[in-house]
């Protein structure tokens, strides 16, 4: 019965083959005569019918399988409830044999043992189904495996896309060198944006040109978390410089100093020198992490960004995804030309730019997107306070959704308090930094060595001297 029963498989097998050609053939008949082929299309033409026609025949097999191996596990089942039922007659009549004696005690056992015979058959019969069920699903899963190889040919191979990338190298430490006169007056992104009452003193210029040229400057990493899981998935990268007495100078007071001596773009190409061995570390640590580098407006519409921190980026583009851009919201508006073309070239390397401070909560999300913003940062207090709301041009609550639509994310910056956090949530914000979730804290001076395999030929970064009294985050990087 068993070899009939194959043999009309096979034969329905052979016979939907040949229906399969059959129809192949007659659609490279069709494109022949009804289509005006030649008879190499006409021959793909029919190919392509009869591997489709296939593919159909293999998934129709594989749902075939799979309703029998469902119904191989229904029975299963039934068998398993027998056989527990079974097994509490048995407990039943062992219970009733210890209460009996004598020839009733015999009788009873005899039936036990006729009981137990005829459950051990139950269960070797269970265990041959149980085998032939996975000998099904591996004919399944190989028939799956199959279609899939037959219909994408020109897969790549997975060896290629798992290869690690060369690692390029980091280039020298930036040369301190004025920069030409800035074309306009906007303050750094990620610092403090308020315009000094006065002009720095020509001493701390100074100061903070002796800094820059000894690379004494302190990096901090501040969370920035998902909401409402509170996940760290970024850093915000903060910057001090420390004099020749070792005396901090804060990002308050070295901005207008390096603004007024020419110096913003060394200060930004140090920190993005230092934001690049931090990624390399966490690429290294298979960290799912990435840094929000603030970038002054002067640095980017000065020469310096071109000629230095551009090519810098560029060789780290391996990193692209460690690495996020921050600028003021005038970005988008505010370059064009050559450094316009050099942030374009970047975002098709993968890296993307973060549009920080929004002072108005009016932003052309389509245009972000399209220059390569892909995070906004505005002050939580401008999206929970409703006298803000009530002024703004588009409500905060509809602000999420918009950028979100666009492929932007909004991070709510400077949350201090759980009410703030449930206003937030309210809103449909997804990611926020501040103290609430940790501030700033030092990065180990060690992270910012060269790694021991670097190229002899690179020039070290300086070294930078730990803060004492100061506790590391290096180990959370």
């Amino acid at each position: 019965m068993v070899t009939q029963t194959a043999s009309m498989s096979k034969l329905a097998k052979i016979f939907i083959a040949g229906c399969m050609v059959v129809i192949a053939g007659a659609f490279a008949f069709i494109g022949i005569v009804g289509l005006g082929l030649d008879l190499a299309h006409a021959v793909l033409l029919g190919g392509g019918t009869f591997a489709v026609l296939l593919l159909l025949q293999m998934v129709q097999n594989f749902f075939a399988a799979r309703r029998a191996r469902e119904e191989r596990l229904v029975l299963l089942e039934r068998q398993v409830r027998a056989i527990f039922a079974r097994q509490e007659t048995l407990d039943a009549r062992f219970s009733k044999g210890e209460a009996s004696s004598g020839e009733a005690m015999r009788r009873n056992l005899a039936q036990v043992t006729n009981e137990i015979g005829e459950v051990s058959e139950l269960v070797r019969q269970i265990a041959e189904q149980v085998a032939a069920h996975e000998a099904l699903l591996s004919e399944a899963e190989a028939t799956v495996m199959t279609a899939s190889a037959v219909a994408v040919e020109t897969a790549v191979d997975p060896r290629e896309e798992l290869a690690a990338p060369e690692i390029p190298p980091v280039l020298p430490e930036p040369r301190i060198t004025a920069a030409p006169e800035p074309p306009a007056e906007s303050a750094s992104p990620q610092r403090p944006a308020a315009a000094p009452v006065s002009e720095p003193s020509p001493d701390l210029v100074r100061r903070v040109r002796h800094a820059l040229e000894r690379g004494a400057v302190d990096l901090s990493l501040q969370p920035v978390v998902t909401l409402p899981q509170r996940r760290i998935t970024h850093y915000e990268l903060t910057a001090t410089l420390r004099d020749e007495d070792e005396v901090a100078i804060e990002a308050d007071e070295y901005l207008p100093a390096a603004r007024a001596g020419r110096l913003l773009s060394a200060v930004d190409a140090l920190v993005l020198d230092r934001a690049l061995r931090i990624a390399r570390r966490l690429k290294a640590r298979d960290r799912d992490i990435a840094l929000f580098v603030g970038m002054a407006t002067e640095t980017i519409a000065g020469s310096a960004f071109v000629s230095d921190i551009a090519r810098r980026l560029d060789a780290a583009a391996d990193l692209s995804a460690h690495i996020i851009l921050s600028f003021d919201e005038g970005m988008p508006r505010g370059f064009a030309g050559l450094e316009g073309e050099m942030l374009g070239s970047l975002a098709e390397k993968g890296f993307r730019f973060a549009v920080s401070h929004g002072e108005r909560l009016a932003f052309d999300a389509p245009a972000l997107h399209g220059v390569g913003v892909r995070y906004v940062r505005i002050p939580a207090a401008r999206l929970v306070d409703p006298a803000q709301a009530a002024s703004a041009e588009i409500h905060p609550a509809d602000l999420p959704g918009l950028l979100r639509r666009h492929g932007i994310t909004l991070v709510a910056e400077s949350v201090d308090s759980e009410t703030v956090v449930a206003d937030l949530l309210d809103a449909d914000v997804r990611a926020a930094s501040g103290a609430l979730f940790g501030g700033p804290r030092p990065v180990r001076p060690e992270v910012f060595a060269a790694p021991a395999a670097a190229p002899a030929a690179l020039a070290p970064a300086p070294s930078v001297p730990a803060k004492s009294g100061v506790r590391s985050i290096a180990r959370r990087a």
